[in-house]
């Protein structure tokens, strides 16, 4: 059935979700294609979490993260809930694909984070492993993981840049403030994300920062990150 609501062959209505997006652009994603009101998307993939049968789903957990991101073709008197447990089972199926042959090194949940991140963080697809293995190494040293989007999130409005009096904000998902992962995901994450967190790159990067064209430029050290702030800084006003 699954792939039959994902290919569109049994399809009526057609709903896509692009990678990254969290659960309340989905929701609102939801009823704007006429599945049903985005508050009971909300409803059911927060306080009716549980009822989806997520292994390993912290208690009291939404359902952010587990959300696949793709394109699903439901029949006309399905609702959030078939729209819900259909990306559950995509995620599901994701998830198997991308660990297959993986010996996990953290709880899934924690993985399922670190994906959310490398999701909101990355630009160019080929990046995704190098930034996994950069938030992989700040977590073994104890570091604050300083991730914009974790800050966007906490705030719970759509914004392109980070102030600093946002980083300020009291929330456990604000990674300048809090040391280690947020509690959860902060977007639902595509495959090659979840294989980037399941596969980190090996590498003793502990700064990334944007440049000109999505790419960022990685340091190992504060100085090294100094100087290479000062180059994307230039890169990104050059015309």
């Amino acid at each position: 059935l699954l792939d039959k609501l994902v290919s569109g062959k049994v399809a009526t209505r057609r709903v896509t979700f692009p990678e990254g997006y969290a659960l309340a652009a989905m929701a609102q994603r939801c009823e704007q294609a006429g599945i049903g009101p985005a508050a009971e998307y909300r409803r059911l993939a927060t306080a009716a979490a549980a009822s989806f049968g997520v292994k390993d789903l912290p208690a009291g957990a939404s359902l952010e993260g587990y959300l696949f991101p793709a394109t699903y073709h439901l029949p006309l008197d399905a609702g959030p809930r078939e729209l819900i447990e259909a990306q559950v089972a995509a995620f599901v199926k994701a998830w198997r694909q991308a660990s297959a042959g993986v010996q996990p090194r953290r709880p899934r949940h924690e993985l399922v984070t670190m994906a959310s991140l490398i999701e909101r963080e990355v630009r160019v697809a080929d990046e995704r492993a190098r930034v996994a293995g950069v938030i992989a190494n700040r977590l073994a040293k104890n570091m604050r993981l300083e991730i914009d989007a974790t800050v966007i999130y906490a705030l719970g409005e759509h914004r392109t840049r980070v102030l600093y009096r946002d980083l300020e904000v009291d929330s456990p998902y604000n990674t300048y403030r809090r040391k280690g992962l947020p509690p959860g995901p902060i977007a639902n994450p595509g495959e090659a994300s979840l294989t980037a967190a399941l596969r980190p790159e090996q590498h003793a990067y502990l700064y990334y920062v944007l440049t000109a064209g999505g790419r960022h430029l990685f340091s190992r050290t504060w100085a090294e990150h100094l100087r290479a702030k000062a180059v994307g800084e230039r890169m990104r006003r050059s015309p």
